[in-house]
């Protein structure tokens, strides 16, 4: 009996102390429980995600927009526990906003938002990391907005930014008007555009297609003005704005045939003389010789200039037909006899220069058993050409145009004889060599030749002789 009542006594203490442990376990959970949502509103802020509730866009501030075509983008945003933020457009890197945006020199550090973060749309561009870049070939009158808008791709936080960018409103052809216009001349042509902000500023020529005449030009737009026999008196041109079609203009552009023309009719330079080979080896102890040098060729004469002068009127004003032939070439011009000249060159060729004398080879040094060789002799330089004779030139003119022959310069010089060839030289070996004693008495056995001996001049032509002719003669003479 006290065994049972035993046993069961010690059932009781291990149920108590089950119980107990229970008690405890429960109320320590209930206490961390109870602990855990009454500190919750304590947490710090900032270990929460910092999810973005607003952005502002500003743009970088230009004097003016027609010159650029990229601008950089400010963002600013505002996080949800209060905190200001921006990114800098040069470096995509988060800063606090600073109080002046443009005016300040910041230190970037990265903080946890970039422009990866953010959503872009962009009409009439391209946005890279800060950096808006125009499409200028989207731009016109009529669609000339840049549109950017930025959302946040975890809130609905977004902001858009409208740049009017400025736009062509006209065009107007220009050129250069100093400086001869004429054919055979070249015309500079400039598109001058103004925009919807008053602005004025030549395109480039690359934005613009113009036609001369009918005939499209590719840029740059350096207009050659044709030198057609047949008279004509002006130029018309066309143009319009590639990036707006319907901005175009014209202008007619009229010659002033107020160039100086210069046509040449000159003989033919001679060719120079080659050079004498030098001397190699040797002739028993002695150097060989050097070879000399070749005689330069004589300039060829002038032809026979023939120069017809024919006048006519264009409306009220006095022009003059220039024509000069030879038996090989035709050359024309017309001419204001007021402004405009020519010259007409019917020089003698140059003579061609002298070959220079080669260089004698070194004699032989002394040994114990043979005595020194003599030094080669140098080759003598080769004659220079004789220059041509200046060619002859006759003037046919009408009575009128012979009051202007002032306005035509005639030159028909002879040419320039070519100047002779040197002799050979010594080398550096040479001048540093002892001179023999046979040398030193009798120095013509250092072995210098001749130079050689320089070209005569060409004669000039004889004076120009002016032949005055009646309109229907002229016309007889040649095809004007």
């Amino acid at each position: 009996m006290a065994l049972d009542l035993f046993s069961h006594m010690r059932r009781l203490f291990y149920q108590q102390i089950i119980f107990m442990k229970s008690n405890v376990l429960f109320a320590f959970c209930l206490t961390l429980l109870i602990w855990s949502c009454a500190t919750k509103p304590l947490m710090r802020e900032d270990l929460k995600p910092k999810d973005i509730v607003k952005i502002k866009l500003e743009a970088e501030h230009y004097k003016s927009l027609i010159d650029i075509n990229t601008i950089d983008i400010f963002l600013s945003y505002t996080l949800n526990n209060g905190a200001e933020k921006q990114i800098n457009p040069k470096t995509s890197k988060v800063s606090p906003k600073p109080a002046h945006m443009h005016n300040a020199s910041y230190s970037f550090q990265p903080q946890g938002n970039n422009w990866n973060d953010f959503n872009v749309t962009v009409v009439n561009g391209s946005f890279n990391k800060g950096t808006l870049t125009i499409d200028r070939k989207k731009i016109n009158s009529n669609n000339h907005e840049v549109k950017l808008k930025v959302q946040s791709k975890r809130t609905n936080a977004s902001d858009s930014l409208i740049i009017n960018i400025p736009f062509v409103e006209s065009v107007r052809l220009t050129y250069n008007e100093i400086g001869p216009i004429a054919p055979g001349f070249d015309l500079p042509i400039n598109i001058e555009a103004t925009y919807n902000t008053g602005e004025k500023q030549n395109l480039p020529h690359s934005d613009f297609a113009i036609r001369v005449d009918g005939n499209e030009m590719d840029p740059p737009y350096n207009y050659r003005i044709p030198n057609r026999k047949d008279f004509y008196s002006d130029i018309d041109i066309k143009g319009y704005y590639k990036l707006d079609p319907i901005k175009r203009d014209s202008m007619v552009v009229p010659l002033r045939f107020n160039a100086f023309y210069r046509y040449s009719f000159n003989g033919e330079d001679g060719r120079n003389g080659g050079d004498g080979d030098n001397g190699f080896g040797l002739i028993e102890l002695n150097g060989r010789d050097g070879r000399p040098g070749q005689n330069g060729q004589k300039g060829s004469r002038a032809p026979w200039v023939s120069v017809y002068l024919s006048s006519f009127y264009h409306g009220d004003r006095l022009l003059i037909k220039a024509v000069a032939k030879s038996a090989q070439t035709t050359t024309h011009c017309y001419l204001d006899p007021e402004t405009g000249s020519l010259e007409i060159s019917a020089n003698g060729g140059d003579g061609g220069n002298g070959g220079d004398g080669g260089r004698g080879a070194q004699g032989a040094c002394k040994t114990d058993k043979t005595p020194e060789g003599y030094r080669g002799i140098d080759g003598d330089g080769g004659n220079g050409g004789d220059g041509g004779d200046g060619g002859i030139i006759k003037i046919y003119t009408d009575p009128l145009a012979a009051k202007y022959l002032d306005r035509i310069k005639i030159n028909n010089q002879g040419g320039l004889g070519g100047s002779g060839g040197n002799s050979g030289l010594y080398s550096s070996k040479d001048l540093s060599r002892k001179k023999s004693l046979f040398e030193t008495f009798f120095p013509m056995s250092t072995g210098r030749g001749n130079p050689g001996m320089p070209g005569i001049d060409g004669n000039s032509g004889p004076e120009t002789e002016v032949i005055i002719l009646a309109e229907e003669e002229l016309s007889s003479k040649i095809d004007l």
